[in-house]
């Protein structure tokens, strides 16, 4: 596919989000007669999924959700923030995910979480269900969103985070299967080397396990993984050692049985550059539905060390040539993010992508800590998400 064939289809792809079908006139044929309406939603096959310990406990935060309105596409009509907070006077604290709708960042409603720690959340290509894992990375949950967004529905799953902790994990776009990140390291030499690195892929179903994993060394928490479909995984891994490093993005083939890791496909796409003076730069990458690009974070750093001028984007590159289509966010500032002693921040992440490709939850590290909804280069600040950090005690995903 030509680098012009890249930027046709997502042209076509951008029109069609835009389509409204109350402005599209159909063909007549005399003579007229009523006909009923074909629905306008097509519901995707839900995998199904053995549950065990079913939690039903939610409160309505507001009234009714608005439905999406026409012209909105497919871009997810909730957004889901799951977050630790303070118990008060009682001690302890509570963990609980919050249904948001996607248009207006309305709270719609509040849903009691298990445990007692950070949990981690991701989503299906439908927008109504996640899974959700508790701080202790032991437990495994599905969570299934009413039509309305306002209640759902928590269900254990009878199957255990294998050999935790992990470092990542995302769901198939089907809700079939969880990819799992893994990363074993050790201090050595006054730095942090990685000697294991893996992929490991559960089905929710039946519990079984695929691993693909490498022993080459790597930096802490490079690998940064998405879904093409559900039998390709986009990852990034990067190399420690002397040039010519294998660091970069990789597409993975996880139809069969596991493997070595970096026998996938590396795509030829620029990794985050290190910025001297910034530890280990955030970086997040989503490749497409039809794999034809990525959406990809980086940032670049000009001026003095303590005080530099900071350019923060998420860009849209070819996944066969790698060529830039189109730059979707750009943000400037001085000097790098707040963060916690010693650890500044820049650049903006990419938290989840919706099912067309053209929709993403993005924050961004500038004075303000932006965070928001990003449709075709149009961003849109959302509420609910107050600190777009990887490493906060939060996470969102539509």
């Amino acid at each position: 596919m030509t680098d012009l064939e890249d930027r046709l289809r997502h042209d076509l792809t951008q029109l069609s989000q835009r389509a409204q079908p109350g402005f599209i006139r159909p063909l007549r044929v005399p003579p007229a007669r009523s006909r009923p309406r074909a629905s306008r939603w097509l519901a995707p096959a839900a995998a199904a999924v053995a549950v065990i310990g079913v939690i039903t406990s939610v409160s309505l935060v507001s009234g009714p959700a608005r439905p999406p309105a026409a012209g909105e596409g497919r871009v997810p009509p909730y957004y889901v923030v799951v977050q630790e907070s303070f118990a008060g006077s009682t001690g302890g604290f509570l963990d609980k995910a919050v249904i948001r709708d996607s248009a207006t960042g309305r709270a719609l409603a509040s849903i009691p979480l298990p445990g007692d720690a950070p949990v981690t959340i991701s989503g299906a290509a439908d927008g109504r269900t996640f899974v959700i894992t508790d701080g202790h990375q032991k437990n495994l949950y599905r969570m299934r969103l009413a039509a309305d967004g306002r209640s759902a529905r928590l269900s254990r799953l009878p199957i255990g985070v294998p050999n935790p902790p992990f470092d990542n994990l995302t769901l198939s776009p089907d809700g079939s299967t969880v990819a799992f990140q893994f990363q074993r390291c050790t201090f050595s030499g006054g730095s942090i080397v990685c000697r294991y690195s893996a992929i490991r892929l559960v089905s929710l179903r039946t519990g079984a396990t695929r691993t693909w994993s490498t022993r080459a060394p790597a930096q802490l928490n490079s690998i940064w993984m998405s879904w093409d479909g559900n039998d390709h995984l986009l990852f990034s891994w990067a190399s420690t050692g002397a040039p010519p490093r294998r660091s970069g993005y990789w597409l993975l083939d996880v139809s069969g049985p596991g493997g070595n890791l970096l026998a996938a496909r590396k795509l030829p796409l620029p990794p985050l550059p290190v910025i001297p003076g910034l530890p280990d730069p955030y970086e997040s990458a989503f490749i497409t539905p039809d794999g034809s690009a990525v959406i990809m974070s980086t940032f670049s750093a000009t001026g003095p060390i303590n005080s530099p001028t900071v350019v923060s984007t998420v860009v849209e590159r070819s996944a066969r040539t790698g060529r830039l289509l189109r730059v979707l966010l750009r943000e400037t500032s001085v000097g790098y993010g707040p963060g916690a002693p010693g650890v500044p921040r820049a650049g903006c992440w990419i938290y989840s992508l919706g099912p067309t490709g053209v929709h993403a939850l993005v924050g961004c590290f500038s004075p303000g800590d932006t965070f928001g909804r990003l449709d075709n280069g149009q961003f849109t600040p959302l509420p609910g998400y107050p600190v777009p950090d990887p490493v906060a005690l939060t996470d969102v995903a539509w």
